[in-house]
């Protein structure tokens, strides 16, 4: 018996049931059999096991692609990277396919035995190779789809993640004959260069076999290359890819990649960088491992295992999403989910967890779908822990090379190429309309299910902090991070960007924080949504920290302030980007959010959410643009900006609005007119305001209100003070540099109104003059003649209550000039009936004829003298001369020099001409009477 042949009895035995066996001799050498067309024992075990369908047996059906396999999968492989990551990812997205949770890579680096293999140019295969193994057995349409070169068997279907089934030809890259073992039962072996199998033809370029006992018997060798004893095989489907040697890419029509060692520890390395990612879409895999059978070892050495957990709940949500998605048929019934996932990597020696919301369908649209056929479904992913930022990639369902710069992973059916590398963006085509209506209908809304999910898990009710830095500190976090920024974001995605914030907008969603101080040391948090019609409750963006008087004041009225955060600027101008009015405070914004208050004006300011006049001071100042640098001037435009506003506090007080038909005064002189508080405003109130509301109290305003004080006035020390105010009054309304022609005026205009405080010659002789009685008023009481003057009984100024500036400037020269003789001795003459003449005595009355003499008098002035009681008669008292009969009476005085008078004065009859200057006689001095005849 030849090699390779068996002995006798068994083929007997074995002829029993199978026809036209041929028989050698023991002593027939193995090349004469071969010659005379006798088949070795291991051949007629591959005929036997290999599945037949052309015959219906139910041994073996035909396998392998129809067409010419190396051209056409070296055309396939231009499409496809060498990189072992592509490869990963295709073999993962059809164990995904395949309903698979474990996806186990080996590298096993051993050199198996050869002895029971298929044929001799079988045995190079059974050198180092990469396993795969699933945990999900193939069924058959997964063992039809892959024989489907250049068609696929996924076109259609919407619950798996490859488009076109062509993706698992990217392991021609590292083989020239990949395999599979599914079930341990089903043996598939693909043989494009119709080399290393036997029976593989140009019609059938590969074999699939019945794994028996038979089969297991014969080939052991083969067999145990697909791990048998490190795997259970019944429960999974295992891929065995020999790798390539240089001798065999020397030879290859498909591919001249000889496989390195680098090339199976890029493979690892891919999976320890990108395992998280790899897994975070995955509908079934759960679990990655890369392990390495040493070239003479004999365990299994795991190097690495990416795995995820999800809580029973959230696996039983995912289970029903897949359902959902496997009967779904169009976008109009929407489904979507939330669930947080933990993807643990041994390597890295981290756990991540992550929150995913996914969503079959559009909420509206669908029929805008360019491929009504094509069902929508996609989702969003952020990691939470560790909050360290994502840079962010689009995925389709297994990430692409696309860099999006959203701080989270997008995943949706995109049209992509065959080769998984970019979205079709091709203007006009059918591919990139559906892309972009995935974005704009579905990515964009799931994005913002995902940051209304995430304010959820904040409880937002609840957030309170201890201040403001620590409230950006934790929001920023866990939110405000994973809002999208439009300029960090590839131009293809920016439109996105712009439907997220229009969909926070028109849906109404309150994702954006409002603080409210409840305390100094507490600061709570509420939320509002932009661009809303309500100047009320629109949220209003700081732009900077404004003084914290002025926030106060606007949350006692419940303004909605949106803290001038970092994140909180970008997203207000996303708004902006996004056509949504989001409202940046600011004295216009105020003034509209004042005027949509409606306060019911006049009303008790205290009743009102201002409170206090401070508060519309605070506020005016905000408004009206007030600064260091301003130093509050007012412009044209203040007039309309503050017609109607609410912030006019009145002495009363009362709150009014800002009105040009009802101007108020300033509040400097108030206090002087009680009665009319209404009509002054509080003393908060800015200097700066337009005139046109609140102006200053004018002379000819302010005289009816003095007139109706005056009536009431009492002299008591309130009036006294009284008066002090209205005189400093008086003192702003004639400034120390004022024309004479404005002094007229002043006096001219209050001549008939007594306000002159004076003193009479009695203690408690306190009186108010007319001020055109200015000139018969002395304005101090200092000199000897002054004196007697105000015993005569002549008032004098009560200086103590006029502004010392004011009575020296204006007042003294249009008082009584007590240096000025002839002016003393009219007034003398007008009010001599009035005077005290009795009250004089000796002295006074010699003082006041010796500053008499002192003056040049006119004849007016010398007979207005002789009528003043200031001549003693004999027998004493005085008396006026002027009283005496025409030529009845002279006087003569006594000598001069007995007068020590230079220039004695004789007062003759009344006609008589004065050429000397006058010596008035002294009192008690002798008179001549003598009688003219």
């Amino acid at each position: 018996m030849v090699k390779n042949t068996v002995a006798l009895p068994e083929l007997l035995e074995r002829a029993k049931t199978v026809q036209d066996v041929l028989l050698c001799h023991k002593q027939l050498s193995r090349d004469a059999a071969l010659r005379c067309g006798v088949a070795t024992i291991r051949h007629r075990a591959l005929e036997r096991s290999e599945l037949i369908t052309d015959h219906l047996s139910l041994w073996a059906q035909p396998f392998g692609a129809h067409e010419d396999l190396p051209t056409r999968l070296k055309n396939i492989l231009k499409e496809y990277s060498e990189s072992a990551p592509d490869m990963v990812k295709e073999v993962l997205q059809n164990a995904d396919d395949a309903g698979a949770g474990l996806v186990h890579f080996v590298w096993d680096r051993r050199q198996h035995p050869a002895k029971a293999t298929f044929s001799e140019k079988w045995n190079i295969l059974q050198g180092p190779a990469l396993c795969i193994y699933n945990d999900r057995p193939f069924q058959e349409h997964d063992i039809e789809g892959i024989q489907r070169l250049g068609v696929g068997g996924k076109q259609g279907r919407q619950d798996v993640t490859g488009k076109y089934g062509l993706g698992f030809n990217t392991v021609y890259h590292f083989t020239d004959c990949p395999a599979f073992l599914t079930a341990d039962s089903t043996l598939c072996v693909s043989d494009p260069h119709l080399y290393y199998m036997p029976t593989a033809t140009t019609a059938k370029p590969g074999s699939m076999f019945a794994v028996d006992t038979d089969f297991k018997k014969n080939f052991p060798d083969i067999y145990d290359t697909f791990l048998p004893s490190f795997f259970n095989l019944k429960q999974g489907v295992l891929f065995r890819l020999p790798l390539r040697t240089a001798a065999e890419a020397a030879k290859s029509r498909v591919s001249d990649m000889v496989v390195r060692d680098q090339d199976l520890k890029d493979m690892e390395e891919t999976l320890a960088k990108e395992g998280e990612d790899l897994v975070l879409f995955l509908r079934h895999v759960n679990t990655i491992i890369f392990s390495e059978i040493p070239p003479a070892g004999k365990e299994l050495v795991q190097k690495l295992r990416v795995s995820t957990k999800v809580t029973e709940e959230d696996a039983k949500l995912r289970q029903d999403f897949q359902a959902r998605l496997s009967k779904a048929v169009d976008g109009n019934s929407p489904t979507s989910f939330s669930y947080t996932m933990k993807v643990k990597n041994s390597m890295a020696k981290t756990t991540s967890l992550w929150r995913v919301v996914a969503q079959i369908g559009v909420q509206g649209g669908a029929e805008e779908s360019p491929v009504l056929k094509w069902l929508p479904y996609g989702a969003v992913a952020a990691r939470l822990e560790p909050l360290n930022r994502v840079t962010g990639r689009a995925f389709c369902t297994l990430p692409l090379p696309l860099i999006t710069g959203l701080p989270v992973h997008i995943n949706a059916n995109f049209s992509v190429d065959a080769a998984r590398c970019s979205l079709h963006w091709d203007k006009g085509g059918t591919e990139a309309t559906w892309n972009d209506f995935l974005l704009r209908r579905l990515v964009a809304p799931l994005y913002c299910y995902f940051l209304t999910r995430q304010w959820k898990a904040l409880e937002p009710e609840k957030l309170q902090y201890r201040s403001l830095k620590l409230c950006q500190q934790h929001l920023d976090l866990h939110l405000l991070q994973f809002f999208p920024v439009t300029k960090r974001v590839l131009p293809v995605f920016q439109g996105m960007v712009r439907e997220v914030y229009k969909h926070i907008s028109h849906a109404r969603l309150p994702l954006v924080p409002v603080y409210h101080r409840k305390s100094s040391d507490t600061v709570r948090i509420t939320w509002a949504s932009p661009g809303g019609s309500d100047m009320l409750t629109e949220p209003y963006f700081l732009k900077e920290k404004s003084q914290p008087e002025v926030q106060e004041v606007l949350q006692q009225l419940n303004m909605k302030l949106v803290p001038a955060f970092t994140h909180l600027q970008q997203i207000r101008e996303e708004f902006v980007e996004a056509q949504v009015n989001a409202v940046v405070l600011g004295p216009a914004s105020l003034r509209c959010f004042l005027k949509a208050l409606a306060l019911p004006v006049p009303c008790r300011l205290a009743e009102t959410p201002l409170r206090t006049p401070e508060s519309c001071f605070y506020l005016l100042q905000y408004l009206t643009g007030w600064n260091r640098h301003s130093q509050g001037t007012h412009r044209e435009g203040d007039k309309a900006d503050l017609e109607g506003l609410p912030l006019l506090a009145t002495e009363d007080g009362l709150l009014n609005a800002f009105s040009i038909h009802h101007p108020v005064f300033k509040n400097s002189f108030a206090h002087l007119f009680p009665k009319h508080s209404h009509r002054f405003a509080q003393n908060c109130i800015p200097e700066w305001i337009p005139p046109c509301f609140v102006k200053e109290l004018d002379l000819p305003e302010a005289t009816p209100l003095i007139q109706e004080a005056l009536g009431q006035l009492e002299w008591t020390r309130e009036g006294e003070n009284w008066l002090k105010e209205l005189w400093t009054f008086f003192d702003r309304m004639v400034p120390s540099r004022t024309s004479e022609v404005d002094m007229e005026s002043f006096v001219n205009h209050l001549q008939n109104m007594a306000v002159l405080p004076t003193q009479g010659s009695k203690t408690d002789s306190k009186h108010l003059l007319p001020l055109s009685s200015l000139s018969k008023v002395l304005f101090e009481c200092h000199s000897e003649v002054e004196k007697v003057l105000h015993k005569l009984g002549i008032p004098v100024l009560q200086q103590s209550l006029l502004p010392w500036r004011f009575a020296y400037c204006c007042l003294k020269p249009r008082a009584l000039q007590v240096t000025d003789p002839r002016a003393v001795v009219a007034h003398l003459a007008d009010t001599r009936a009035d005077l005290c003449w009795g009250d004089l005595g000796e002295q006074d009355v010699s003082a006041l004829l010796r500053f008499v003499q002192q003056g040049e008098l006119d004849s007016r002035a010398l007979e207005q003298l002789q009528y003043l009681p200031l001549f003693q008669k004999f027998g004493g008292g005085l008396r006026s001369c002027g009283s005496l009969p025409q030529g009845a009476v002279t006087l003569q005085t006594v000598p001069a020099s007995a007068l020590e008078c230079p220039n004695p004065v004789r007062l003759g009859q009344r006609h008589a001409a004065s050429h000397t200057k006058p010596a008035p006689p002294m009192a008690g001095q002798a008179f001549e009477v003598g009688v003219h005849r």
